[in-house]
This record gives C-alpha cells, sequence and structure tokens, in this order.
C-alpha cells in the first residue's frame, strides 16, 4: 500500500516537474521476472525509470543511504534494497535473486555508480551475476536529459529488447561478457 502511495505521489512529481517520454514501452514486460538496466547519470534515474515502467519494481541503492533515519526508511517503503558499495554482500545478493525468481522486476544500474560526466561507463560484474544465477531476461533502458527553453527538463526513456543470456556458466568470465554486452546494447538506444 505504502508503495503505490509513494508511487503516485513520485509519478505526480516527475509528470509535473519534467517532460517524460517514453520509447519501446511495448516491450517492457508487464509481468514475470525482469532485471532493469539503465543508464546512470542523474540522481533522477531511479524515480524517473520507476514511473516510467508503470510496474512495481524493486531497485538498489548504496547502503549509505539507509543511514538518515526517516529517508531510510522511506526507500524501504518504495521496495529499495541496500548494497554495499564495491561488491555486494551474500544477502542482499540473495534478496535480489529472491525477487527475481519470485516474478518481480529489479532495476540494476550495470555501473553501479552514478556517472560524473554523463557518459556510459564501464560494466560491473554484478549484474551479470544476478542475470546467471536468477536465469533473468535483462531489459536494456536508456534514460536521457534535454535542457528546454525554459530551463526544465525533458527526458527520454528508451527500453530495449529483452536480452536472454540462458547458456552462460557460473564463472567470472560469464559475468563480465554478459555486463558488457549490457551496455553495448544500451549504447546502442543511444545511437537509435
Amino acid at each position: 500500500m505504502i508503495y503505490f502511495i509513494g508511487y503516485n505521489i513520485l509519478w505526480l512529481l516527475v509528470r509535473g516537474l519534467l517532460s517524460l517520454k517514453t520509447y519501446g514501452r511495448k516491450n517492457f514486460p508487464q509481468k514475470g521476472k525482469v532485471i532493469i538496466a539503465p543508464n546512470h547519470t542523474s540522481y533522477l534515474d531511479p524515480p524517473i525509470v520507476g514511473v516510467a515502467v508503470r510496474r512495481k519494481i524493486y531497485s538498489l541503492a548504496k547502503k549509505e543511504l539507509f543511514r538518515v533515519s526517516l529517508f531510510g526508511k522511506t526507500l524501504k517503503a518504495i521496495n529499495v534494497i541496500p548494497i554495499k558499495r564495491g561488491g555486494a554482500s551474500g544477502s542482499s545478493l540473495k534478496k535480489v535473486i529472491d525477487y527475481l525468481n519470485s516474478g518481480e522486476g529489479v532495476v540494476v544500474f550495470p555501473e553501479g555508480t552514478r556517472s560524473k560526466d554523463g557518459k556510459l561507463g564501464k560494466a560491473k560484474r554484478g549484474i551479470g551475476l544476478l542475470v546467471v544465477k536468477a536465469k533473468a531476461p535483462v531489459l536494456p533502458v536508456l534514460v536521457e536529459y534535454n535542457n528546454s527553453c525554459f530551463n526544465f527538463k525533458s527526458v527520454k526513456v528508451k527500453f530495449g529488447k529483452l536480452l536472454y543470456y540462458n547458456d552462460f556458466p557460473e564463472n567470472k568470465e560469464s559475468y563480465e561478457a554478459i555486463s558488457n554486452d549490457i551496455i553495448k546494447q544500451i549504447r546502442k538506444l543511444k545511437e537509435s
């Protein structure tokens, strides 16, 4: 219940303050497990992706954000999972895999952190590990910002086609190959 109240407030804020356009919405599955893999250039990316998908989802955020009591409680109420920077703990990964295996969607930023220069960065292996362990399809997503003449931001959210990586063994090479391919697919959305 709290999630839906938070979602609707967020929807009003995003729609009221930003011009949001989505492309490729037909590619987004409305049910079943999926890893939503957007680029990450702004603090606004998580709420914008959340509003654009129109489905209850979970997302990851660095553990440090949960230290502020009220903010941390709010994050938990809107399905944000705390994750340790520089490598997730086993319990966090298990929680994400459990959500995926129960048919949920989870937002995972392949770069692991926000890009400071706005360019698509190098992928971390973590997303590849989640893909292999949960056997979940991946939806590449591109979030692009443009300033309008009134200095409000217009935002484009482009959904790519679902990616499947079913035949990869559980090893670092597989995780890295999958992670790099996801970044490559996001880059293709930027070029289209």
